[in-house]
């Protein structure tokens, strides 16, 4: 057998290896970087069906087309500039199926180099990784939900607070935090269980989660303490929230058939966004301290932090 003939033997098993490869392969001219940017001149079988289009519909196009709002810009920067220096990459990427929903891949970027060393293609081999960025959501999700109630817990409402509190700090906008604890708590554990107590922390759970805009968060810090963020609210506004809540309180526990004995009110702190504040943590200390005041005064009232 002739060696030309050996190498068109090659060339023709290596296409159908690369054809019904279980990865997805894609190959891409090498040129432009920049918009409108180089075209796909190749895709496998595999590829069709992790994207959902034909080839057809793919090639001729640039990658870009698979792109969505999710897509992170910082890891599209870093992939235009390893191109440019045409360099392997290795990443994990958010792309949009043709149905509309995402799907995550992981992706390894190799050029392609002609006779004269220069790169002319680059190869893209993709792996469907969207189970494991699910799992690794749920237990995230597990890690800063609170599990009774489904509210963030204490990591992530600090977590949250001090990204509103910077985003208020850069754009000079009120933020109000307030801090609620359910009075005579341990009375309803003692006299009814734990199980009636639990009811009743999962009613306050969804009573705050509907009396808040969607823009605002709320949070169970531990026990039967609450906690409640509410960005470009002023102080007055954030008294109205409260007034609501306590509102909404009262009659879901009425809804929900509980004891009378075990429809409790709310002590209720209120801290504003101070010039001095540094961290969510500033604020919440004021917001404990009028807590503390409220419960002292009697409680089932509102204080507030001057």
């Amino acid at each position: 057998m002739s060696r030309s003939v050996q190498m068109v033997l090659k060339l023709r098993d290596f296409r159908l290896i690369v054809e019904h490869a279980s990865d997805a392969i894609m190959v891409t001219e090498a040129a432009p970087h920049r918009a409108p940017g180089p075209k796909i001149v190749y895709v496998n079988q595999a590829f069709c069906q992790l994207c959902g289009y034909e080839k057809s519909e793919i090639l001729g196009r640039n990658p870009r087309f698979l792109q969505g709002p999710q897509t992170d810009p910082a890891m599209l920067h870093d992939i235009r500039a390893g191109l440019e220096l045409g360099r392997p990459l290795r990443m994990q990427l958010l792309n949009y199926h043709k149905s509309g929903r995402s799907y995550w891949v992981e992706m390894s970027i190799m050029p392609l180099h002609d006779d004269n060393g220069l790169v002319s293609h680059f190869v893209a081999i993709e792996r469907d990784v969207t189970h494991w960025h699910s799992v690794q959501d749920a237990l995230y999700l597990l890690a800063v939900t609170d599990e009774l109630t489904g509210l963030p817990n204490r990591r992530m409402f600090a977590e949250l607070g001090n990204k509103y509190l910077h985003l208020a700090q850069r754009q000079a906008t009120p933020l109000s935090v307030v801090m609620l604890d359910l009075d005579h708590f341990k009375q309803v554990n003692d006299r009814f269980g734990h199980q009636m107590g639990d009811s009743l922390l999962r009613v306050v759970g969804r009573v705050l989660s509907q009396g808040i805009r969607e823009s605002d968060v709320a949070g169970r810090l531990g026990g039967e303490e609450f906690g409640l963020l509410l960005p470009e609210t002023s102080q007055q506004e954030a008294l109205q929230v409260i007034h609501r809540v306590q509102a909404m309180l009262d009659a879901a526990c009425r809804a929900a058939s509980l004891p009378a004995e075990a429809c409790v009110t709310l002590s209720v702190g209120l801290a504003m966004l101070g010039a001095k504040d540094k961290a969510l943590d500033d604020i919440l200390h004021r917001a404990d301290e009028a807590l503390y005041a409220a419960k002292k005064l009697g409680r089932n009232r509102v204080e507030i932090s001057l």
